[in-house]
């Protein structure tokens, strides 16, 4: 089979960004293609994300950051990395916009590079689960912007809030799919790396993302009750027993080994669900609530919205979760195979 490029976000010190790239990776490298991720941003952009993805760097926590980047420069060689402004686009047999985050507009502080919304030439475009992170007003996209979203092919986003924002851009059908790390078995990943074995020997309650002191308190008390520790994974938590740094799979290890999950971010749910874990989503950030909203309600969980910030009030029933999610999965990968073919069925 031919050749695809892939316009994401990969080279950011983000465990849910990396992992969503290399599960798009595994799903068309087993499917039978090349695959090359194509860097669209600059230096200036590089380091804006870098600045971003490491937080404010103190004394207490300068070993936690340095471990980090380190960890994720090899993460990094997982992908073959092409520049855009040194190759030909239109080489591709297919252009890949997605997933993750990479139509966010003019005028917010991680507005993204014009080719993450489809400037860039190629005869078969599409977009695979795209999101606008959450942003709902059109009027604060760039007249660029929205011209380069029109000339994509095939359109999927993975939540409503940016299927109404195409819509009002296009007649095209715009699909909703399931985010890429939902389409994998992460267990035959963690085989076919080596990574087994549970890492941490302790029992632990997971903490993934930022929390409020109140919430950390209450969670560090929860656990002690339980007689577990309270660790906190890819980012550092003052109040946690342990903050780790860790690669992208040294990440679904403690998630796969975790007694329990608090998480306010929008990888950390898909994860979490990946491994049917018992989880409580934390809300920190209204528009990551818009991204988890659609997901989780066709999933059957949007009560973990709802009741944002409780421990555990019920046990997740994943024998009906996993029944919608695998008809989700057949209908994504149908889409993502199909519009790399060219050959949608226009409805």
């Amino acid at each position: 089979m031919g050749k695809i490029g892939v316009v994401t976000l990969f080279h950011v010190r983000n465990i849910g960004a990396v992992l969503q790239a290399y599960a798009t990776n595994k799903i068309l490298t087993e499917a039978g293609y090349e695959v090359e991720y194509i860097r669209c941003y600059g230096i200036r952009d590089s380091l804006s994300f870098f600045l971003g993805d490491i937080g404010g760097i103190r004394l207490y926590n300068l070993k936690f950051v340095l471990n980090k980047i380190f960890k994720f420069e090899k993460a990094f060689k997982l992908f073959t990395e092409v520049k855009l402004n040194q190759i030909n686009t239109t080489k591709y047999e297919a252009i890949i916009f997605g997933s993750d985050s990479i139509w966010i507009p003019r005028n917010q502080k991680e507005s993204m590079p014009p080719a993450f919304f489809g400037m860039i030439r190629n005869d078969n475009k599409l977009a695979y689960a795209a999101s606008s992170g959450g942003y709902d007003d059109l009027n604060k996209f760039t007249s660029e912007q929205k011209k380069a979203i029109v000339t994509i092919d095939h359109i999927s986003v993975r939540d409503v809030v940016t299927k109404k924002l195409v819509n009002k851009l296009t007649k095209k059908p715009v699909n909703i799919v399931l985010d890429p790390t939902l389409l994998i078995n992460w267990n035959t990943y963690l085989q076919e790396n080596t990574c087994m074995e549970k890492i941490e020997k302790e029992d632990y309650i997971m903490l993934y993302g930022g929390f409020k002191d109140k919430d950390i308190k209450k969670l560090k008390e929860y656990a002690r009750e339980k007689n577990k520790k309270l660790i906190a994974v890819g980012s550092y938590i003052k109040g946690a027993d342990k903050s780790i740094a860790v690669s992208p799979i040294e990440f679904l290890n403690y998630v796969k080994y975790a007694d329990e999950i608090y998480t306010s971010m929008f990888h950390g749910v898909m994860i979490s669900i990946s491994f049917n874990k018992q989880f409580s989503y934390f809300s920190a950030d209204p528009n990551r609530d818009k991204k988890l909203e659609t997901v989780l309600y066709n999933l059957g969980l949007q009560y973990l919205l709802i009741n944002s910030g409780k421990i555990f009030l019920e046990e997740i029933d994943y024998s009906v979760v996993n029944k919608r999610l695998e008809e989700q999965r057949i209908e994504s990968l149908d889409f993502l195979l199909n519009s790399i073919k060219n050959n949608i069925v226009e409805e």
